[in-house]
């Protein structure tokens, strides 16, 4: 019986071997570290339906791109485009704050909130089946019309001045890329 057993495992341990000689493995290295993204778009293209915010962004990829913004609360994805691939993200539709900053220049800002999640299989180039999430807080400022009595019109139905207007993006977390 014991011959047999250890003939067993011997045989066993051949096929093992014989096996993995044969094949080869692909190993996948990952790199995690924390990646920061943030740009700024002023004047006319701040008020715009769609506003295109120039990025830089700073980490594991460091390079330039660009993100849209769209003036839509039901928006829950976005694309962040650039020179090395495009990274795909979730958001939640975040906390926001408005407030009145003066009445003289009816200076008027709006900050949003929120947390992201990458969509690694949705994301190309270096940011392909990354994985991530993070903050990431919008600010939207600029000047209101006033209304003829002088004072600042904050109904719904004002439209911000270009001259003075701008959006801010600045995004923050971790991140790994899969090489």
């Amino acid at each position: 019986m014991k011959k047999n057993l250890a003939g067993v495992v011997v045989l066993a341990a051949a096929a093992g071997l014989a096996a993995g000689c044969g094949s080869s493995t692909s190993t996948t290295t990952t790199t995690t570290g924390t990646q920061a993204i943030a740009g700024t778009v002023s004047g006319p293209d701040a008020v715009a339906n769609q506003a295109t915010v120039p990025l830089r962004l700073h980490g594991l990829v460091n390079t330039t791109g660009s993100v849209k913004l769209v003036s839509n609360s039901r928006q829950t994805a976005a694309t962040i485009s650039t020179g090395q691939g495009k990274l795909e993200v979730s958001h939640t539709q975040g906390h926001s704050t408005s407030r009145l900053l003066s009445t003289k220049t009816c200076r008027f800002a709006v900050a949003v909130h929120a947390t992201y999640t990458v969509m690694g299989g949705k994301s190309t180039g270096k940011f392909k089946d990354a994985k991530g999430h993070g903050n990431v807080t919008l600010l939207y400022s600029a000047n209101l019309p006033k209304k003829s009595g002088g004072a600042c019109d904050v109904s719904s139905n004002a439209r911000p001045l270009p001259g003075k207007a701008q959006v801010s993006f600045a995004a923050r977390g971790p991140l790994t890329l899969k090489h």
